[in-house]
């Protein structure tokens, strides 16, 4: 940071000034916030801020450029001052907790998630942050006084994790005078040398530390894009995995394949990991290249095998030889899980003749609007574990899981907002014909197509008063319905093109109208307890109805499905607790052992409704999960 402060406190700054200068003295006008001036090296505190927000909300578009960025390192000192103070609070609620011991934890990380409406793991990086400026004096006081702010604090507090404390005080000292002028690349490598130097063995302790924590990661991009990335790989696997990337890159340029090199990587990654061939990547050959010039799926790439880079073994041979999606197993979950999905995955060679897209194992759980998966309206999806997609997005995706007999249907019924209040489970999907041949698959807007049937049309022109009698139809009308699992079969592969649209086909109609749908005990009331199990373990269709009801694990944040997590009960069944929708929740295995921690309490109003009370006496409350509205 380039920005400086002088010494001594803010207490003699309260005086109310205008926005940006000090009194006139004589003739001259000092500004204030101007490079080198009172404010612009005022050390943070409620002095500065007061001043800082005075020119916020006064005159801050009459400042000069000078005085402009005076303002601009004002806020970010006082932000690092007011980061030193939370972090402050964390540590002196940690010191109020019991040390976590073998086989016990505090669950402060679970306290600060509630209270700042964090996840767990911005709530674990918040209070491991803490811990680490607490052996880190200086560092702090630096903090504080905004000569450094809170990237570069986290910087320093990282790469002496696993350093003993005096080791970690010698990196300190080296580092942390240079630290305002470095950006945090630069402070980081500079850390990193001083660690190394200080204990040699300390980067292979931290390394196999965090080889412990090592996943693969997929999420939503904001561009509605998708992101798959493997964290906490060895450095040698993942540099040789890179290479691999990139020579089958090169390889498809040299081929002719369309793209940069940046998008050519993009789509080996992809193929690779979907058991997609590469050479399906490559355009179609024209007529005056016979296909037998063109090098087979599987075959090796010319180049690319250079030292250290041999052949996978996998089926398709070369260094990028493909994966075989039947090696992965599936969920267990019965059905594929409580929202339909895949069940099993579909197998090898279920994907269209000459597609280049393999079968899947596995499970997927998809949810969309009826009317998004009829073609007759654009509302999103969503994709459990990932979060929203939109509706073409679904329905190719559908398109997918249609493809295996095993898929799971289910259609749950919403109310206002979007909270489930029925639901019913197909014995099978709407079968051929449903979304192909003479009825081809539907896409939103249509493209020529008539008038659409009353009720049928774009998001919100729903009949009033439409009620859910025989799988969401009434008279022919759509309700509020949604279709979890998958959709027509039929429709071609991801990224088809879309096709003509047009009215519901009768094999969608008929098949809805057969699904038997029942109302969900949620909301207000009192249960009638219709499902109760008397056993200690609820049925399968309870089990089901509860992770329909819930969607996520119940505790305040936490965004793990319903179908990884515990059915546990409220009231515990030893003390009497009912095996009923009443009682019975979703929680993640890790928020399932915090609320039997001392000092934790958990209540269940009405069905699906938890409040919790937590150590530090303050409640919060969850409610059922809303499905996209």
């Amino acid at each position: 940071m380039a920005c400086h402060q002088v010494s001594g406190g803010p207490s003699a700054a309260r005086e109310a000034l205008a926005a940006g200068f000090v009194h006139r003295d004589g003739e001259s006008v000092g500004p204030g916030f101007a490079g080198g001036a009172a404010f612009d090296r005022m050390a943070p505190g409620p002095g500065l801020a007061g001043l800082a927000a005075d020119a916020w909300y006064g005159r801050l578009a009459e400042l000069s450029d000078d005085e402009l960025v005076g303002v601009l390192c004002a806020w970010r000192r006082l932000g690092s001052w007011a980061m030193a103070g939370e972090l402050a609070a964390v540590t002196e609620l940690a010191r109020r907790r019991p040390a976590p011991g073998l086989n016990e934890d505090g669950h402060l990380d679970e306290e600060v998630a509630a209270a700042l409406t964090l996840t767990g793991r911005a709530a674990t990086r918040l209070t491991g942050l803490a811990a680490g400026l607490a052996r880190l004096p200086g560092t702090a006081a630096a903090l504080e006084e905004g000569r450094i702010d809170g990237p570069r604090a986290a910087v320093i507090a990282d790469e002496t994790s696993a350093l003993d404390d005096a080791a970690a005080g010698a990196v300190e000292e080296r580092v942390l005078a240079k630290a305002p002028g470095q950006t945090t690349g630069q402070l980081r490598a500079a850390c990193r040398r001083a660690a190394l130097a200080a204990d040699p063995e300390a980067g292979i302790r931290r390394r196999r530390r965090a080889e412990k924590d090592a996943r693969v990661q997929a999420w939503l991009e904001t561009s509605g894009t998708g992101a798959l990335a493997g964290l906490g790989l060895p450095p040698a696997e993942m540099i040789a995995a890179d290479q691999n990337i990139d020579a089958g890159a090169r390889w498809l340029k040299a081929q002719g394949a369309a793209g940069t090199l940046e998008q050519l990587r993009a789509k080996v990654f992809t193929a690779k990991l979907s058991g997609r061939a590469l050479a399906t990547l490559l355009p179609a050959p024209a007529a005056d290249h016979p296909a037998a010039d063109r090098p087979a799926p599987g075959a090796g790439y010319p180049g690319t095998a250079g030292p250290g880079l041999p052949g996978n073994g996998l089926p398709g041979g070369g260094p990028l030889g493909g994966l075989a999606g039947s090696g992965l197993p599936g969920s267990g979950l019965p059905g594929g899980g409580p929202l339909g999905g895949l069940a099993g995955g579909v197998l090898p060679g279920a994907g269209p003749a000459g597609s280049g897209w393999p079968g899947w194992s596995g499970s997927v759980n998809l949810t969309m609007p009826l009317t998004a998966w009829l073609g007759l309206s654009g509302q999103p999806g969503e994709v459990a574990g990932l979060g929203a997609l939109d509706a073409g997005a679904c329905r190719d995706l559908a398109d997918l899981l249609a493809r295996h007999p095993a898929t799971r249907w289910c259609i749950t019924v919403t109310g206002a907002g979007g909270r489930a209040v029925a639901h019913g489970c197909a014995r099978a999907g709407p079968g051929p014909g449903s979304g192909s041949g003479s009825d081809p698959p539907h896409r939103w807007p249509p493209r020529g197509a008539g008038p659409a049937p009353p009720g049928t049309g774009p998001p919100g022109t729903a009949p009033p008063g439409g009620k859910a009698v025989g799988g969401g139809l009434t008279d022919g009308r759509l309700t509020d319905g949604r279709l979890s699992g998958a959709g027509p079969p039929g429709a071609g592969p991801p990224g088809a093109g879309p096709a003509s649209a047009g009215p519901a086909s009768i094999g969608q109609i008929t098949w809805l109208a057969q699904v038997r749908i029942c109302g969900l005990e949620t909301g207000t009331g009192t249960c009638t307890h219709t499902r109760e199990t008397r056993g200690y373990r609820p049925s399968e269709t309870l089990r089901h109805l509860i992770k329909i009801r819930d969607r996520r694990c119940s505790f305040p944040g936490c965004r793990r499905p319903a179908a990884r997590c515990d059915d546990d009960h409220t009231i515990g069944y030893d003390q009497g607790g009912r095996t009923c929708e009443c009682n019975l929740a979703p929680l993640c295995r890790h928020h399932h052992r915090t609320k039997q921690a001392a000092g934790w309490q958990l209540t269940q109003p009405t069905p699906g409704t938890l409040t919790w009370t937590l150590p530090h006496g303050r409640s919060y409350t969850t409610t059922p999960g809303l499905y996209p509205d």
